[in-house]
């Protein structure tokens, strides 16, 4: 039987959305279908293809639908800007599980919504059709709306997508020798006793970092920051998010890695380990590569010698078919490099 912490941590975990917006709405699904958040770059365009179709993406060796909602549903888009987007999600594609990248206007945050705080959708309420929505929730910044991702594409369309990606993976598979360019899915690690955690995925230089998907709060596009004179060499300086003023942290530089150059595009995930508002800080990463679940067998402690930050970096483990540090976010945030010696 689980605990009662496992079983809060699964809560948690299966609470846990990821909120975009399309348009002047925000949107959101479920953080534990979310595969990879990417900007909208390296796509490739398709010919003669539906019109909610944008294009093509590889994400992680496999061809990868890039669909536009906003055009899917009428909404005014905001345009191409330097915030654009890709949210890659688990869905259905033509009678089996699929991915598909959601073109986001702009990244918002990981919010917490619990099933009870899910309220049905209003008729008129939502410039899409509610059949489209698994509905509303309320947080501090207005209603988020929850897409029923099954839903979001009708069975013409599915099969339409899936049909053009199976001809360009064929096409692919040609031209290389090979069977198919898409590999199996990974079974899902079992809950309950000992479950899995989930993990937010960074980039930070070289590393590839595992911060706990409960402690963070929000994932933002990197801004403007006020730099603070003799400071610690990984704090990067002050951010102002919606009026509240948070320190950031260049999460490489926290690592023993090179320091992020000026002008690097940077996400912010912005965590708070303590739980308190003085404990609110914003980690400044290249990029996210996704989530994963991890069980705590499956962390490897290493050894101090082989450790970039001892103390920090609590043990590794393979996670969406790589190496990932498993990082401590207290000990992170208290460390010298953050505070100063």
């Amino acid at each position: 039987m689980p605990t009662s912490d496992a079983s809060e941590r699964q809560a948690a975990a299966e609470a846990a959305h990821l909120t975009f917006f399309l348009g002047d709405e925000e949107y959101g699904v479920p953080l534990a279908r979310v595969a990879e958040i990417a900007p909208d770059e390296g796509l490739t365009r398709v010919p003669g293809t539906p019109g909610l179709l944008r294009g093509v993406v590889s994400v992680r060796g496999a061809a990868v639908a890039v669909v536009d909602l906003a055009r899917k549903f009428g909404l005014k888009h905001a345009g191409r800007s330097r915030r654009e987007s890709l949210v890659v999600v688990e869905t259905p594609l033509g009678g089996s599980s699929g991915l598909m990248a959601v073109v986001a206007d702009r990244i918002s945050r990981v919010a917490l919504i619990r099933p009870e705080e899910i309220e049905p959708v209003p008729a008129l309420s939502s410039g899409i059709r509610a059949e489209f929505l698994r509905g509303m929730a309320r947080t501090d910044r207005g209603y988020v709306l929850l897409l029923d991702l099954p839903s979001v594409l009708n069975a013409t369309e599915q099969q339409a997508l899936s049909g053009e990606l199976a001809s360009l993976e064929a096409a692919t598979a040609d031209g290389a020798g090979t069977a198919s360019a898409k590999s199996p899915k990974a079974p899902a690690a079992p809950r309950g006793e000992g479950a899995a955690r989930l993990f937010v995925i960074a980039k930070a230089g070289s590393l590839r970092c595992g911060l706990d998907a409960a402690s963070v709060q929000e994932v933002t596009v990197g801004g403007e920051l006020t730099v603070v004179p003799g400071s610690a060499s990984a704090f990067r300086g002050l951010f102002n998010l919606r009026g509240t003023v948070v320190p950031v942290v260049d999460l490489a530089a926290a690592l023993g890695q090179p320091r992020l150059a000026p002008g690097t595009r940077t996400a912010f995930l912005v965590v708070n380990p303590r739980g308190d508002e003085r404990g609110v800080a914003a980690l400044a990463v290249q990029s996210l590569s996704g989530m994963a679940e991890v069980a705590p067998h499956e962390i490897d402690t290493l050894p101090e010698f082989a450790s970039p930050a001892p103390g920090v970096v609590v043990g590794t483990a393979i996670a969406n078919g790589g190496p990932v540090l498993i990082l401590d976010l207290k000990a992170l945030l208290s460390a010298p490099a953050v505070v100063g010696a």
